[in-house]
């Protein structure tokens, strides 16, 4: 028979592969999703509570409180969506102290450690596309004005598509060029940002919408199987 602890990982991850996916396919998770997840994991966690070392729920009080504070102050920032903040809250919810570390004891910070870790492959995979379109002969600052510090940003951050593309998944990308005196300046935030502007032809440049349920999601999975990744170079 499957203990309660590995029932509650087993649903948990199962809700939070369905929102991953959800989340790369459109920016979108249902807040049904949610709901769901803490439906179904709280009883198993508030069962698994009362039968732990007090020192468990204090541990598990605090996690929570850090992952609500720092998904709420992200998400006010406009850092990170809405999603995103239910999600790391969520997490917070539905996951119990270990202690396999000095890290993993806050389940939270483990996770969110982890999806930092596991998203610098994204501008890896920006700078990739990138260094393509160049190997193909693409002049990919032609027309505006960037200095050459912002043009190694902007290789890494920044990806150029067809105004159509922008305009038809604009869920997906946020504007980075702004027009200063007839001149197209390229224009780096970290905010999820609605865009006034309409671009009229040909490409501009974009931030591309990390999809930060995912990382947390992987994140998550590395947690449940390995705790925190910052804990594995720590010596024993």
């Amino acid at each position: 028979m499957l203990e309660l602890g590995l029932v509650r990982k087993i649903l948990s991850f199962a809700l939070l592969a369905y929102a991953a996916f959800s989340d790369v396919k459109t920016r979108e998770v249902e807040d049904i999703i949610w709901l769901a997840l803490c439906a179904i994991s709280a009883p198993l966690v508030f069962y698994e509570l009362i039968r732990a070392e007090p020192g468990v729920l204090l541990f598990y009080a605090f996690s929570f409180y850090l992952a609500f504070t720092l998904g709420l102050l992200l998400s006010s920032f406009n850092i990170m969506g809405g999603a995103d903040f239910l999600a790391i809250a969520c997490m917070g919810i539905v996951t119990v102290p270990e202690f396999n570390g000095p890290i993993s004891a806050l389940p939270s910070l483990s996770v969110m450690v982890n999806s930092l870790l596991v998203s610098l492959i994204y501008p890896l995979s920006i700078f990739a596309k990138n260094m393509a379109a160049v190997l193909r002969g693409e002049r990919l600052f032609e027309g505006v004005e960037v200095s050459s510090l912002a043009k190694g940003l902007a290789l890494f951050t920044l990806v150029k598509v067809p105004v159509e593309e922008y305009r038809r998944r604009r869920d997906f990308y946020s504007l980075a060029e702004t027009v200063e005196d007839d001149k197209r300046r390229i224009s780096f935030s970290l905010k999820i940002r609605s865009d006034d502007v309409q671009p009229s032809e040909g490409e501009v440049w974009v931030t591309p919408h990390i999809p930060y349920v995912a990382m947390l999601v992987a994140g998550y999975a590395i947690h449940l199987m390995l705790g925190c990744l910052v804990e594995l170079l720590l010596p024993r």
